[in-house]
């Protein structure tokens, strides 16, 4: 009896949800290896669009879902979103697309810190752009709803609408480097990149 009572909640929850056609794109995943945008010197610009799409969250072959997910113009949406990656002082320009039929919501894209309750509201069919500095290296996200809920409450179908959002340190130069501490006996792994036309001693 219980089984039964939660596969029938489990197919109302879904049901609005699942796909019925060939009209949408399939969701790639996003395995986070690749910055979104076109990065310059000091600035990055990155051009997002949130749209439908059909996900298959264990695999092709198996059932699959139309939601809402987050897309650089052009390339398919992604689940997780877009990554957004760039160093301490970067200037970000990001405009994002609504390509759905309701008004969507997004927040995060802000300096860090910066007011966690600072969002765009976006018609449908419309883009805003957004233009601000990186702030406090960390690893942040940012995320989108379209039913106005928290992050917590959203719907299924927005369930998805999230990106990660991480600022790097800027590099410094000895004796101002990260300094390392491991144990005796601790395995390290190097990788040392020299994108220049001369050698250079190890030291």
């Amino acid at each position: 009896m219980t089984t039964r009572f939660f596969v029938v909640l489990w197919l109302l929850v879904f049901a609005g949800t699942f796909a019925t056609g060939d009209d949408v794109a399939v969701i790639a995943t996003n395995n986070n290896k690749i910055a979104a945008g076109k990065h310059s010197a000091e600035s990055v610009q990155v051009n997002l669009e949130v749209r439908e799409g059909r996900w298959f969250p264990d695999g092709k072959h198996s059932g699959s879902l139309i939601v809402q997910a987050l897309g650089e113009n052009g390339g398919p949406p992604q689940i997780p979103g877009p990554m957004i990656r760039v160093v301490e002082g970067t200037m970000l320009d990001v405009v994002v697309t609504n390509r759905i039929a309701k008004a969507v919501i997004v927040y995060g894209l802000h300096s860090r810190p910066g007011d966690g309750k600072a969002h765009l509201t976006i018609a449908a069919g419309t883009s805003q752009e957004v233009r601000f500095l990186a702030g406090v290296p960390g690893t942040y996200y940012y995320w989108a709803t379209t039913t106005g809920k928290s992050i917590a409450d959203r719907e299924a179908a927005e369930s998805q609408l999230a990106g990660a959002y991480i600022v790097d340190p800027k590099g410094l130069s000895w004796p101002f480097t990260e300094r390392f501490s491991p144990n005796v006996g601790e395995p390290l792994q190097w990788r040392w990149i020299n994108p220049t036309n001369s050698a250079h001693a190890m030291h």
